[in-house]
């Protein structure tokens, strides 16, 4: 479980009136990592739509060829932002497809 999943199970748990203290041991976070907010999705927002788009347009293609895709639209980002963007950004978006 991620830092993020259990920061919102934290959060979920003191809305229904569970103490700080206790939710954050329950969930095994710190509480000072509560107010703490994410500084990618906000960054790489135009790159994940970008993404979204490409790769509905070519459904196939996974993050290398997207990358590609991506430099001759003028998206100069390292391999490692585009592979994190892609698989973290369409996660939501992708489908399960049954072998």
């Amino acid at each position: 479980m991620s830092a993020q999943v259990r920061r919102e199970q934290a959060q979920f748990a003191m809305e229904r009136g569970l103490s700080q203290r206790r939710a954050c041991v329950l969930m095994q976070v710190s509480r000072s990592s509560l107010g703490y907010t994410l500084k990618m999705p906000p960054k790489n927002a135009p790159v994940i739509e970008a993404m979204c788009s490409l790769s509905g347009v070519y459904p196939r293609f996974g993050s290398r060829r997207i990358r590609v895709l991506l430099g001759r639209v003028r998206y100069p980002f390292a391999a490692l932002s585009i592979y994190g963007a892609y698989y973290f950004g369409t996660q939501s978006n992708m489908r399960i497809v049954a072998g």
